[in-house]
């Protein structure tokens, strides 16, 4: 097997009511019913990036303990900056 790791193996349908459907071994876009998805699969797990500052802020904030989390968040922000300062 000679494929990159970054590149999907199989891509899985999702039907319009939000359903995993099948698997496809070919890329299936262009080629699904109206209303239907896909997402890629891969062999191992793709890198994720870091959520934003804005990105952690909105998350926390939309829960009902969203104004005391963010405090505490952006106290952690604060600090975390003053140890980068500090090494």
């Amino acid at each position: 097997m000679n494929e990159r790791i970054d590149e999907p193996v199989a891509w899985m349908t999702i039907n319009a009511y939000g359903d995993e459907d099948d698997i496809w071994y070919e890329n299936p876009e262009g080629k699904l019913l109206k209303g239907w998805t896909y997402k890629p699969l891969y062999t191992t797990p793709q890198q994720r990036k870091p959520l934003t500052v804005q990105e952690i802020a909105e998350f926390v904030g939309t829960n009902e303990y969203g104004a005391e989390q963010l405090k505490w968040f952006r106290f952690g922000e604060a600090a975390h900056g003053i140890k980068e300062k500090n090494t």
